[in-house]
């Protein structure tokens, strides 16, 4: 569902690869799959590419799938601390993302 949903908890892998360069995955999400010179940008990239996954799946009202490496969080819930390690990452829904959201779910 839809509703309330403000950020998510997202736990990415970033590896370093036999070429040197770094690879980052995200074990519950398909399609993220990118490398970058630094383990921080082959992160940030993976970022890019879960917000670009998020806008096309909001716009067809969808939701990312929770799993152990993807948790949604909703209003009022607060963000819960003990489920951050290294590899996790708090990933806010962007406010024009926030927006497509919020009118899906007007015309729902």
């Amino acid at each position: 569902m839809l509703d309330n949903i403000y950020a998510y908890i997202i736990v990415f892998a970033v590896e370093k690869d036999e070429d040197g360069s770094y690879y980052a995955t995200c074990p519950g999400l398909h399609g993220v799959h990118v490398s970058g010179d630094t383990p921080e940008e082959a992160l940030l990239l993976a970022q890019k590419d879960v917000e670009t996954i998020l806008e096309i799946r909001f716009m067809r009202g969808e939701t990312l799938p929770e799993s152990e490496h993807i948790i949604a969080l909703r209003k009022p819930d607060p963000i819960p601390l003990r489920t951050f390690n290294q590899d996790s990452v708090l990933f806010p829904i962007p406010p024009h993302l926030a927006k497509i959201l919020t009118e899906r779910e007007s015309t729902l």
